[in-house]
C-alpha cells in the first residue's frame, strides 16, 4: 500500500516539472554564491555521471525504489505528451514522507546550450506564469562551484517550490525542484539551502 502511495505522490509532484522552454537569452553576468551548508541536514550524496553532477537531497528525503520510479516516469510520460521539442525526462526523485516534501532531478532535452547562450529564460518564464498563474514568483541567478543555477521561486497557497534551471561543465541542462509544503518550510529551509549549496559539476 506504501508502494502505491508513493508512486501516485511521485507522479504527482514530477507533474510540477514539466515546464520548458524554446526562446533563448543573450548571456549575463552570473554571481558565485557561497552558501551554509550544515552537513547535518543532508542525505547521502546523488552523482548523475551523464549529467556531470552530484548533490544531497536533505536529510529524511529518500531515494525512490527504482520499480516505483520507473512506473512514476510511464505515468507521468504518458500524461505529458509531447513537450514542443523539449523534454522532460525525470532521473530521480525523493521524497520525505513524513511531511510531503519532495525533490526531483531531470534531465532536459532538445535544449541547446553553447558559449553564446546562457539559457532560454524567456518562454520559460512565460510558460512558468501559464502553468502557476495568479502566484508570487521570484527570479534570481548564481553559480555553485561548477554550476550555473537560474532560481524560480514560486508561492501559492499550499507549497513553495523552488524551480531550479541547472548546468554544468557538460553543458548538459537539467531542472532541479524542491516541492515544500507551507506548513513545514520553516523546518526545511536551511536543509533545502544545504541540498543546494551542496551542487557539484564535474567534467
Amino acid at each position: 500500500m506504501l508502494m502505491k502511495w508513493n508512486c501516485l505522490a511521485i507522479t504527482f509532484a514530477l507533474a510540477l516539472v514539466i515546464t520548458c522552454s524554446r526562446g533563448n537569452e543573450p548571456r549575463q553576468h552570473i554571481e558565485t554564491l557561497s552558501f551554509e551548508v550544515d552537513e547535518s541536514l543532508l542525505g547521502p550524496s546523488f552523482l548523475d555521471s551523464t549529467l556531470g553532477f552530484a548533490f544531497h537531497p536533505p536529510i529524511g528525503w529518500e531515494q525512490v525504489p527504482d520499480t516505483t520510479m520507473e512506473e512514476a516516469k510511464k505515468r507521468l510520460l504518458a500524461a505529458m505528451g509531447q513537450q514542443d521539442n523539449i523534454q522532460v525526462m525525470p532521473i530521480q526523485f525523493f521524497i520525505n514522507l513524513q511531511n510531503g516534501s519532495s525533490c526531483s532531478l531531470s534531465r532536459l532535452t532538445g535544449l541547446d546550450l553553447s558559449d553564446q547562450i546562457l539559457s532560454p529564460l524567456g518562454e520559460y518564464r512565460s510558460l512558468l506564469k501559464t502553468k502557476f498563474p495568479s502566484v508570487k514568483m521570484k527570479e534570481g541567478a548564481f553559480r555553485i562551484d561548477d554550476i550555473n543555477v537560474f532560481q524560480f521561486l514560486i508561492t501559492d497557497g499550499e507549497r513553495i517550490i523552488f524551480k531550479l534551471l541547472c548546468y554544468g561543465p557538460q553543458k548538459r541542462p537539467f531542472q532541479i525542484d524542491y516541492v515544500v509544503p507551507h506548513s513545514v518550510y520553516r523546518q526545511q529551509i536551511k536543509a533545502i539551502e544545504s541540498s543546494i549549496g551542496s551542487f557539484q559539476g564535474f567534467p
